[in-house]
């Protein structure tokens, strides 16, 4: 089959994916992109926006935007955030229209151009299982600064902290299959918060996620956007406080445990006591830690193996940290076994992160 052929079939389903837009206070830029996409295919289109609050000023819009271009205008009184207007239009595709193949939501702001609306569109009728992102490019001095280093930090902690490795983490222009729908609908997060979730939920339910290239538009440096880059930010990034707090528990039960039982056992067993304190406070700290990370971090609830595979690290680690204690403490008595073992476990504690990501939690 020819590629041109596979468009004219993707194309052909068009009327298969409704197109979803999210607007707050917009302007002319919506009905303008409204009759692009109008014009730029033979297929009727379903287009659903979605009124976040933008009150009576806005009326006029929304309006034509029903009356000119054929739209679905869903309503909310009072500003609910887009998170939740998303969460509104997938609720009203499963209930209203159940034989479609999937959605692709857009930005109202005028970011993203007709043709990437509808080459996402094209993807996912390729790629019918495939989360869709239309993803920009950040290397251009035209890009705003707030965006630029926003989107490269948020890319790397979330392929770190996650595995999960897109070029776009902000991207709005994403074509989701109906089978998600419902998942999405139950992802927490009301505003922009809400984006990140749901490429971490998407990462944790192993969905497969397909990027297509698309222009990077930012129109009076981003003036448009309802992006905050501080308050909005910090609500992003409370995604990872879970791994966190997972961490720094464990990792304090284990120190807490490991200086009792030097104090206590110092005198007792002093050619062996590090070893043991090691042992003991590891063991009660691992399986805390391994019921946190099953749970709350890498929410492996079914994994097959997962305890086996995470205690072989668990030991590996252990015998680790003794040997490396030990010996630096040979070397460096005046610095103390707690400070080197601090000072060891951190690095162990990043190591044994990215084996548990990559190995012990990983799905086949």
């Amino acid at each position: 089959m020819t590629e041109n052929s596979s468009s004219v079939r993707a194309e052909n389903r068009f009327d298969k994916i409704p197109i979803i837009i999210p607007s707050l206070h917009p302007d002319e830029r919506l009905l303008e992109l409204l009759g692009t996409l109008r014009s730029m295919t033979k297929q009727e289109l379903r287009i659903i926006l979605v009124d976040d609050g933008s009150g009576e000023a806005y009326a006029e819009i929304f309006q034509k935007a029903k009356s000119d271009f054929s739209c679905i205008v869903l309503t909310s009184k009072v500003n609910q955030g887009k998170g939740r207007a998303l969460k509104t239009a997938f609720l009203y595709v499963l209930n209203h229209l159940p034989n479609v193949m999937g959605v692709v939501t857009v930005d109202g702001d005028g970011q993203h151009a007709a043709e990437d609306v509808l080459a996402c569109m094209s993807k996912l009728a390729e790629n019918p299982g495939h989360l869709i992102l239309g993803c920009r490019r950040f290397d251009s001095r035209e890009v705003p600064l707030k965006s630029r280093f926003g989107n490269q930090l948020t890319k790397k902690v979330l392929c770190l902290a996650k595995g999960i490795n897109v070029r776009d983490t902000q991207t709005g222009l994403r074509a989701i299959p109906t089978s998600y729908l419902k998942l999405l609908t139950e992802v927490p997060g009301e505003r922009y918060e809400y984006e990140m979730n749901v490429l971490l939920a998407c990462g944790e339910n192993h969905i497969p996620i397909h990027e297509v290239p698309i222009k990077t538009i930012y129109l009076e440096g981003n003036k448009g956007s309802h992006f905050h880059p501080v308050f909005d930010s910090l609500k992003i990034y409370t995604v990872f406080f879970r791994y966190l707090i997972s961490a720094v528990s464990s990792f304090l039960l284990d120190v807490v445990i490991f200086t009792l039982l030097v104090m206590a056992l110092k005198g007792i067993f002093p050619a062996h006591y590090i070893l043991i304190g090691t042992a003991v406070a590891r063991g009660c700290s691992s399986l805390f830690n391994y019921i946190a990370n099953k749970t709350l971090v890498f929410k492996a609830r079914s994994k097959e193996g997962s305890a086996v595979r995470y205690y072989v690290l668990a030991v590996s680690q252990m015998a680790a940290s003794a040997l490396l204690v030990t010996e630096i403490f040979s070397l460096i008595p005046s610095a103390g076994e707690t400070m080197i073992k601090v000072l060891v476990d951190t690095i162990l504690f990043f190591l044994s992160f990215y084996i548990q990501r990559k190995w012990v939690f990983k799905s086949k």
